[in-house]
C-alpha cells in the first residue's frame, strides 16, 4: 500500500512539474500581449502573419449569401465607432466603441459605450510544431484575423450577440461578435486591392491601415468585398 501511495504521489508531483512548466510558458508568451490597452500600442508591434494566403478552400465555403445567413442570427446590428481602446489576451481581441446607431436589436444601446469581443487578434506563440515548445527561439507574435482591427475614425457596421456571462462582468457592456471574418465592415475605408504579399516578412498595423482585409488572395479579397457590399445594402440601404 506505502508503495503504491509512494507511486501515484511521484506521478502526480511529476504531472504537476509538467503542467506548471506548461503554463509558465503560456504566461510568458502571453504577459506582454495582456498589457496591450491601446490601439495605438498594438500598431507599433512588429509581426508576421498566421493565416492561409491561399484561396483552395475558402471560396468554396463562404459565399456572400452564407454569410448573410450568418450575419443575419445576429441579435444586434449596429453602427459603431473604436474608441481606441483595446484589450488583447490569447486568442481574443476586446475593442472597445460607441454605440452610434443601433439598426437591429436594443434601440437603448444607442450612445453607449461598449466591448466588443472577437476570436485571434496579435498572438506571441510557437507556430513550428516540431520545435521544442519551450524554446524560446521558436515563438514569434503573429496575427491571426483575416479582418483589420477597428481603427479610430473610422465607422463600421458591427454584428454581435449579447454575452451569456454579461451578469458577471461588473460594470462592462461586453458582446460577442457573431463570427471571425465578418464582425464587422469598415464603413469608411473604400475598396481597395491590398494584397498580402509575403505571409513571412514582418508588418506593424499602424502601416496596414488601408487594409480592410488580410489576405494573398485576390478570389478572396473579392468575396469579402461583395459580402460586405451585400450586407451594407440589407441593413443600411434597404430598398
Amino acid at each position: 500500500m506505502f508503495r503504491r501511495n509512494a507511486i501515484i504521489s511521484v506521478v502526480i508531483i511529476i504531472l504537476t512539474v509538467i503542467l506548471g512548466q506548461i503554463a509558465k510558458a503560456n504566461l510568458l508568451v502571453d504577459n506582454k500581449i495582456l498589457k496591450i490597452k491601446t490601439v495605438d500600442e498594438l500598431n507599433k508591434l512588429v509581426f508576421q502573419f498566421d493565416l492561409s494566403l491561399d484561396d483552395y478552400i475558402y471560396p468554396n465555403y463562404y459565399t456572400p449569401e452564407k454569410a448573410l445567413e450568418v450575419n443575419d442570427r445576429a441579435e444586434i446590428i449596429a453602427v459603431v465607432s473604436p474608441t481606441g481602446r483595446i484589450e488583447q489576451y490569447h486568442w481574443l481581441l476586446r475593442q472597445e466603441v460607441v454605440i452610434n446607431k443601433v439598426v437591429r436589436g436594443d434601440k437603448s444601446l444607442e450612445g453607449m459605450t461598449a466591448k466588443l469581443d472577437v476570436s485571434n487578434g496579435l498572438v506571441y506563440y510557437n507556430i513550428d510544431e516540431k520545435r521544442d515548445p519551450f524554446d524560446p527561439r521558436g515563438f514569434n507574435l503573429y496575427y491571426t484575423n483575416t479582418v483589420n482591427i477597428m481603427q479610430p475614425g473610422n465607422e463600421y457596421l458591427a454584428f454581435f450577440n449579447r454575452m451569456p456571462l454579461q451578469d458577471y462582468a461588473e460594470d462592462d457592456i461586453i458582446f460577442n461578435c457573431i463570427s471571425t471574418e465578418y464582425s464587422y465592415f469598415n464603413l469608411s475605408l473604400p475598396e481597395n486591392d491590398l494584397l498580402i504579399t509575403d505571409a513571412m516578412a514582418n508588418y506593424k498595423l499602424e502601416d496596414l491601415k488601408e487594409y480592410e482585409y488580410f489576405t494573398g488572395s485576390k478570389r478572396m479579397l473579392d468575396l469579402w468585398y461583395d459580402v460586405k457590399e451585400a450586407a451594407v445594402k440589407k441593413y443600411l440601404d434597404p430598398q
